[in-house]
């Protein structure tokens, strides 16, 4: 199990990698190729887009051929995106720009199923840790990504990003050799042909509710502020290597977490852990109010990464709750797709709404989002302390 959990944090780490480094770049690259500044983060809102068309798809597909086979599919995208989005730069397109991004979205939907992958190989009672230790292998792209973009990024100086969207090749075969080397178990009788409720009673359930819902404004508020986040340090006068810098350390915060998350999740409930990441995001509104230093950039996407990683890692524990093993491939596809619209939204919206309304702005409409997080938290903690039998 260990070596299994270690190669998927890895492959998780490779992913991440493309992942950052689109969001160092891809505002940026989309406001130099766009005919309007509005339109800067269209390309990476249309990456979510796609990333949420594809999770269902990808889910079941594991479902039926296993998750090697699904992965393997993944990376094989990736490179085909990468080279499309490489070529787009190098034309001046930002048509192609928006093609390439849209493939590369469809690979990270089958990147995004890894911590799913965690759950098959580890018992009942480690599926918190097991997410955290896969999801850790996105620290190490805290670092890979938004440096590989930032080293990368001038190396042709007539056509920036080139060579850094041309290095997710090579990432995507290496993940296609750790693949090749990992145990993952192949699809049960019961998982492909078991027993399944209809869809309408799955989704019924107040858990399967609290941990989607919370998953969707944890992604889609820190989703919102991130990608706005490179387009406000630019209107304050940063360059692009402080911005990645900020962008780096928020992948941290993401990460990071992991460590020690899935232990806390088991000493003090997934229930409390995802309230701390609701509140975690209120103090992020709160320090973007203040004067905009480096040190306040840090301090605020560092800890809207915490946030990020209590919420989400405590709403994939709890979704385990929701499903039976014929209807796991179902309930991680629609979860992550409801997940993905709200990613594809705020990344839409980030840039119309940056224009239009400001930063402090930007900050303030999350704050009604993250109160409904929080108040479905904390019913199921009231419905779940009530139904709990008496100690006497």
């Amino acid at each position: 199990m260990r070596n299994t959990l270690f190669l998927l944090a890895l492959c998780q780490a490779l992913g991440m990698t493309v992942s950052s480094m689109l969001v160092s770049s891809s505002g940026l690259i989309g406001e130099s190729l766009s005919p309007d500044p509005k339109w800067a983060t269209l390309p990476v809102s249309m990456q979510f887009f796609f990333t949420m068309l594809a999770t269902l798809p990808a889910s079941m597909l594991m479902q039926r051929k296993g998750r090697r086979f699904g992965f393997m599919l993944g990376a094989v995208i990736m490179m085909l995106g990468a080279c499309i989005t490489a070529y787009a730069i190098y034309v001046q397109s930002f048509i192609g720009f928006i093609l390439g991004l849209m493939v590369l979205g469809s690979a990270i939907a089958f990147f995004q199923l890894f911590r799913f992958a965690a759950i098959d190989v580890a018992p009942p009672e480690y599926t918190s840790k097991a997410v955290s230790w896969v999801l850790l292998g996105g620290l190490i792209a805290a670092f890979t990504g938004p440096n590989l973009a930032s080293y990368t990024h001038l190396i042709n100086v007539e056509h920036p990003f080139l060579i850094t969207f041309l290095s997710a090749v090579p990432l995507a075969l290496l993940m296609m050799v750790l693949l090749s080397r990992m145990n993952l178990p192949a699809p049960s009788a019961v998982e492909i042909s078991g027993q399944q409720r209809p869809v309408k009673e799955i989704i019924k359930q107040p858990v399967f509710i609290v941990a989607v819902v919370s998953a969707m404004i944890a992604y889609g508020v820190m989703t919102f502020l991130m990608t706005a986040t490179p387009l406000a340090m630019k209107g304050h006068g940063f360059d692009f290597g402080q911005t990645a810098f900020i962008i780096q350390w928020h992948i941290v915060g993401m990460f990071a977490p992991s460590f020690f998350t899935g232990a806390i999740i088991q000493r003090i409930g997934v229930l409390t852990v995802m309230l701390l990441g609701a509140v975690a995001y209120v103090g992020v509104v709160m320090l973007n109010f203040q004067p905009q230093t480096m040190l306040v950039y840090w301090l605020a996407l560092v800890l809207l990464g915490i946030g990020w990683n209590f919420m989400f890692i405590g709403a994939t524990t709890l979704l385990h709750d929701a499903w039976r093993p014929a209807e796991k491939g179902k309930v991680q596809g629609i979860n992550d797709t409801l997940v993905f619209s709200a990613a594809t939204v705020a990344a839409m919206s980030s840039g119309i709404l940056y224009a239009n309304m400001g930063w402090e702005s930007m900050n303030l409409f999350t704050l009604p989002l993250t109160a409904i997080a929080a108040s479905l938290i904390i019913y199921l903690m009231m419905t779940r302390k009530r139904s709990s039998p008496l100690v006497v």
